[in-house]
């Protein structure tokens, strides 16, 4: 009977799970800093789409007052 064929004792498959929790837990810790850096960079965005909509938006004024909004005459 090979090694491979022999069933598992209770120590060993103890064993592999203590294994399996061990990559889990490291492969969860791994996907939270990517979260929280991910959250960062999105929150980061959006302060960066603020400022340009609030800066868009001041433009826009600032040439209504110099550029009429009249209708084209074929209107």
């Amino acid at each position: 009977m090979d090694d491979d064929d022999r069933p598992k004792t209770d120590g060993e498959r103890v064993e592999d799970l203590e294994v399996l929790v061990a990559h889990q837990a490291r492969t969860i810790d791994e996907l939270s800093d990517v979260v929280a850096s991910h959250g960062d960079v999105i929150s980061d965005l959006r302060r960066k789409i603020d400022v340009l909509t609030r800066r868009t938006a001041e433009a826009e004024s600032r040439l209504s007052d110099i550029v009429p909004v009249d209708k084209p005459p074929h209107w």
